[in-house]
C-alpha cells in the first residue's frame, strides 16, 4: 500500500504524491481507466484507521479527489 507507515498507518501525503504520479504516467499511455480500476484494488487492501474504520481516512479523501467510476468498480 502506497504511503503506508511502520505504525500500519497511511500517509495521506505521500498517497497523493504517489497516486498523482501513477494517474499522470497511465494518462500518457492512454491507460487511465485500468489505471483507476488498478488503484481501487490496491486501495481494497489498504488498513483499517486505529478506530476500526475502513477503508481508512487516506484512502477515502484520496477516492474523494479522483472522483472516478473508474476507480469504485
Amino acid at each position: 500500500m502506497p504511503g503506508i507507515q511502520s505504525n500500519g498507518t497511511v500517509d495521506a501525503g505521500r498517497l497523493e504524491v504517489w497516486l498523482k504520479a501513477a494517474r499522470e504516467k497511465a494518462k500518457f499511455a492512454d491507460r487511465a481507466e485500468v489505471c483507476d480500476q488498478t488503484i481501487g484494488s490496491v486501495f481494497s487492501h489498504c488498513p483499517a484507521d486505529p478506530d476500526g474504520t475502513w477503508p481508512c481516512a487516506a484512502v477515502l479523501d484520496a477516492m474523494e479527489i479522483m472522483c472516478s467510476v473508474h476507480l469504485d468498480r
